[in-house]
């Protein structure tokens, strides 16, 4: 009896350790967590091709322009939203700003070049616009 009751274990233990195995083996790989350092689009790149930045952590550089820039419609957000500039391109940015720049008249700053650094979004009318977590001015040459 005692030979039998052995081999029933031995048994159940090589079946359980077979389906550890086989299962260890078919479980999918961890993905690879994502990058937390910021992409660098330009400002030309995230209004042509809106969609490849959706949602993603950007750090772009641009124009500071207050409210008086060449972007087009409305604030997404709110009216203190405020525009960066490329040589071709305009987006709303949604975020405070240094104490030095200001896009309240009489506005300061305007024309400074400026690092932005937040997430890209979009508004209700899928234009994106950028919510900052900070506003960096590049010091003049």
């Amino acid at each position: 009896m005692n030979s039998r009751l052995l081999a029933i274990l031995i048994t159940v233990c090589s079946s359980l350790v077979s389906c550890a195995a086989s299962e260890k083996s078919s479980a999918p790989t961890p993905a690879a967590a994502p990058q937390q350092n910021s992409m660098q689009p330009t400002v030309n790149s995230i209004i042509e091709h809106p969609q490849q930045w959706i949602g993603e952590k950007v750090k772009v550089t641009g124009l500071f322009s207050g409210w008086q820039g060449k972007c087009k419609g409305m604030p997404p957000v709110s009216r203190s939203d405020w525009m960066l500039e490329s040589d071709t391109s305009c987006i709303y940015v949604n975020g405070r700003l240094p104490q030095e720049l200001s896009a309240i008249p009489p506005a300061r700053g305007i024309g400074s070049t400026v690092i932005v650094v937040g997430k890209n979004l979009q508004d209700r009318a899928g234009k994106p616009y950028i919510q900052s977590e900070s506003v960096i001015i590049v010091p003049a040459n």
